[in-house]
């Protein structure tokens, strides 16, 4: 990435908006280099993602749209339908198919100084609240409320922040040491 300061102008000039001090600061102090891959768990689109939040497709709605094969990206009237967000991140599934990209990425609200985190996907171009702020977002907590627009679907109950080799079923591991034995006692 150039600098965070011609990142924030050109994202500023492509979608005509003012990015928040909140997302500013996200991207100047680079606090996106201690998260680690995304693992969505409960919500609409789930998995393990690679989770870029500096590239220049970002930049460009139709490029953006391209690379993930979203072929009516263009149809998308953004300023009308989504003009309270900006592509927030680019994301690659961890163990998909390196020829098929994700055809969801993340969205971050710039209405709302608390920049509220929701994932975009190509289905129906519907919006998933993940994190009511951006500081709940890098902090992995899912407390999302609904939010009131057409596109919007249910909010995420749980994500995480996991490392490359850590992206297994956590749920898994707590059941399978989860004691049966406590329930024999009725």
């Amino acid at each position: 990435m150039p600098d965070a300061q011609s990142f924030v102008a050109k994202m500023q000039k492509s979608y005509g908006v003012e990015l928040p001090a909140r997302y500013r600061k996200f991207l100047d102090k680079k606090e996106y280099t201690t998260l680690g891959n995304l693992k969505l768990v409960d919500g609409y689109l789930r998995g393990t993602f690679e989770v870029d939040f500096t590239d220049d497709l970002l930049t460009d709605l139709s490029a953006l749209g391209e690379e993930h094969w979203i072929d009516d990206i263009d149809d998308v009237d953004w300023p009308g339908e989504f003009g309270d967000f900006v592509p927030f991140a680019r994301l690659t599934d961890t163990h998909g198919e390196d020829d098929e990209p994700v055809k969801s990425f993340l969205i971050v609200s710039v209405k709302d100084a608390a920049c509220p985190v929701l994932v975009w996907d190509y289905d129906g171009w519907m919006i998933y609240p993940l994190a009511k702020s951006l500081d709940d977002f890098v902090d992995g907590v899912a407390k999302s409320p609904r939010i009131d627009h057409d596109r919007a679907g249910s909010p995420y109950k749980k994500f995480a922040w996991v490392e490359d080799e850590d992206d297994g079923d956590e749920d898994d591991d707590e059941e399978s040491g989860d004691d049966d034995d406590d329930d024999d006692d009725d």
